[in-house]
């Protein structure tokens, strides 16, 4: 046994009647959609099932577009999501980074993992203004493009890194 037992709740952002992938319109810069995982989601889930409640044990974690939404969600809701993962980032703009580059420096902990940049997301912006903040960041890089492949490969080190046995 490599983790702790840990409860994961995955959210499809396709429109469940047209089957239209909503991720850009509810993952980028939209403090609804923040408020909505923060205020309403993890109170039903806590509600629900036998949860660690505490920040510092609750990861959020996404994918590309999903990647920027968990950053802005630790950004913004500290207190809900001590733990930050991040696969292939996919910033398209300053204003995750920049949110991090001004705020006071959070009790968040990362783990940034990417591909080869000349197929992937660069991550190396993020990961310079966390380091220079003095965040705890893993990090893993990988010969690998932006793909589902290279997610579904980094699961066992991502949450080996904030669960392991023992924790």
């Amino acid at each position: 046994e490599e983790i702790e037992p840990v409860v994961a709740v995955l959210i499809d952002p396709r429109d469940p009647k047209t089957e239209q992938n909503r991720r850009k319109e509810e993952f980028l810069n939209n403090p609804a959609y923040l408020a909505f995982l923060a205020e309403e989601l993890v109170p039903v889930i806590d509600g629900t099932y036998r949860t660690d409640a505490w920040a510092e044990r609750r990861m959020i974690l996404g994918v590309s577009y999903g990647g920027v939404n968990a950053a802005a969600c630790g950004l913004a809701y500290p207190e809900v999501f001590g733990m930050v993962a991040m696969q292939s980032p996919a910033f398209v703009d300053e204003i995750v980074y920049e949110g991090y580059r001004t705020a006071e420096r959070l009790p968040l902990r990362f783990f940034i993992s990417y591909g080869d940049p000349l197929w992937d997301f660069d991550a190396g912006p993020m990961i310079a203004i966390l380091e220079e903040k003095g965040y705890a960041v893993q990090t893993m890089q990988v010969p690998e493009g932006h793909s589902w492949g290279q997610w579904r490969g980094q699961l066992d080190d991502l949450l080996i890194a904030f669960f392991p046995a023992g924790s």
